[in-house]
């Protein structure tokens, strides 16, 4: 089910350094955290169903669009195991190209809601089947309440192996090769251009609706660079310039490979002393430590980092978003600028005030 063409494809590498080593390092290095940090959340304490906390309460109609989202989740993820994994490993003996696309995707659930690194930033909704999270347990991490996150593994996290990623990576590469078919004097940096502004199009409508719909926030944000600031649903611009720069590298990435189907990040595995399935293993944590770089340092570190810097907080932000993580129902005050930052190590970062800057108490 490949969709290279001639076209399109890079001549193989010869001689030097494989560059098919680096990336399988840093991909067995991230296989190896999450392994670690999937390990440690399902037989830790925290694997268990976030509440849904008042007085606020989710309307019938958020949990019909949640299971509507968990279904298609779930059937469009057996479509790309069946159709890039299952299906060419029984016809070929071997897993395809695009099958470890496939699974290296998988190993990107762990970044999901990364962007609470330093400070809470985006929200997930209880109403879908959740489990808590395992965020607190990455190194490094400094935001409290972690454990409080609702991660949907059903929702979210079968996802960037099919409609989240997946399916987006082989449309722009099809669109990219449709352009270049048309347009042959387009240089590459027209081409990339070209999907990207597609791409970040794309984004602002699927997360538009994901966000006035309430399954998930970004909470935290510089308002002076966000769409309808102030309201739940406030949508940073840096999160679509950004998302959309993933997906359009994404894209490139499986657009531009060599004359034997091999991204960049594999190029070299042939050189390597191994068996066939061997080199496979090794393409695929090659595939699992490019796709999750783009995702790192493409968007989960400038967002945290936007979070770190946020305004406060949407009023009409319902509780049952908040939860634990902050707020009222939480032992910690949600991002303000006067606020100290809260760690997890910290017991809260509420202050108070003194009387004489409240001013004196009043009756009624």
């Amino acid at each position: 089910m490949s969709m290279n063409a001639q076209s399109t494809l890079l001549p193989r590498s010869t001689g030097g350094f494989a560059p098919v080593t680096l990336w399988a390092a840093i991909g067995a290095t991230l296989v190896v955290l999450s392994i670690y940090l999937f390990g440690s959340w399902v037989f830790g304490p925290n694997f268990k169903s976030v509440p849904i906390l008042g007085p606020d309460v989710p309307p019938a109609w958020m949990f019909v669009v949640a299971r509507i989202i968990e279904t298609s989740t779930i059937v469009l993820f057996a479509v790309a195991m069946y159709g890039y994994v299952i299906k060419p490993w029984r016809r070929d003996g071997e897993i395809s190209s695009d099958g470890l696309m496939v699974l290296a995707l998988i190993t990107l659930y762990w970044q999901n809601a990364a962007i609470n690194w330093f400070a809470p930033t985006g929200l997930l909704s209880p109403v879908f089947t959740n489990f808590g999270s395992w965020y607190g347990n990455i190194p490094g991490w400094v935001s409290p309440n972690a454990q409080y996150i609702p991660e949907a593994p059903i929702a979210w996290g079968l996802s960037y192996a099919c409609w989240f990623v997946f399916f987006p990576m082989l449309a722009g590469a099809r669109v990219m090769r449709w352009i270049q078919a048309r347009r042959p004097d387009w240089n590459s940096a027209r081409l990339f251009l070209a999907v990207y502004i597609g791409f970040m199009l794309l984004d602002l409508v699927l997360e538009g609706f994901f966000l006035r719909t309430g399954m998930y926030v970004y909470a935290g944000a510089v308002q002076s660079l966000t769409l309808w600031a102030g309201e739940y649903y406030q949508f940073p611009i840096y999160e679509f310039l950004l998302w959309g720069f993933c997906w359009a590298v994404y894209a490139s990435i499986y657009f531009w490979r060599d004359d034997h189907g091999l991204t960049f990040a594999e190029r070299g595995v042939e050189k390597l002393n191994l068996s066939r399935a061997g080199k496979k293993f090794v393409r695929f944590l090659a595939l699992a430590g490019v796709f999750n770089m783009v995702f790192f340092i493409g968007d989960t570190v400038p967002v945290a980092f936007g979070g770190l810097h946020s305004d406060p907080f949407p009023k009409n932000i319902p509780s049952y978003l908040l939860g634990k993580v902050c707020g009222p129902n939480a032992d910690y005050d949600c991002t303000r600028p006067e606020l100290p930052l809260a760690t997890k190590t910290s017991r809260t970062n509420r202050v108070t005030i003194p009387a004489e800057v409240a001013g004196p108490a009043t009756n009624h």
